[in-house]
């Protein structure tokens, strides 16, 4: 009679570890996602390349275009409503939003060619509202073009 307890004991067991284990795995299920993506072509003739790099609390979204010749960038702003505008900082071969903060100041760089990202040579630091900019360039930093 003991081995009969002894194997149920074991069955009883088996069966509680496997429905602790099966029974606990929805505890751990991931929640559906809700997204909503929109897509957007850039202007025509930057034909090149097309990368949005950041995007801010009213879904404006910021990057760079790259056309409309090989080896040339443009920056550019795509508001929430569609619209688009292409900036470059005059004589700069590549322009280039990284971000755009909740009051509409975009920032990035600009220099004479793209493998002058920051801190390379020629390139400069850029802050871009209201149809303005102006050159950033941390204190002591190498003489910029």
């Amino acid at each position: 009679m003991s081995k009969l307890n002894s194997s149920l004991a074991s069955s009883l067991f088996i069966s509680f570890g496997l429905a602790l284990v099966f029974g606990s795995t929805p505890l751990f299920a991931q929640t559906q996602a809700n997204c909503d993506f929109k897509t957007f072509d850039p202007h025509s003739g930057y034909i090149y390349g097309f990368s949005p790099n950041g995007i801010n609390h009213y879904n404006t979204v910021v990057g760079e275009a790259d056309g409309p010749q090989e080896g040339m960038g443009k920056a550019f702003i795509r508001y929430s409503g569609g619209s688009m505008t292409i900036f470059a900082v005059p004589k700069a071969q590549y322009t280039v939003f990284n971000r755009r903060n909740k009051y509409g100041t975009s920032v990035g760089w600009y220099g004479p060619q793209p493998v002058t990202v920051p801190p390379g040579t020629g390139s400069n630091g850029l802050m871009y509202t209201s149809k303005s900019y102006a050159t950033l360039n941390y204190p002591g930093s190498p003489t910029r073009n």
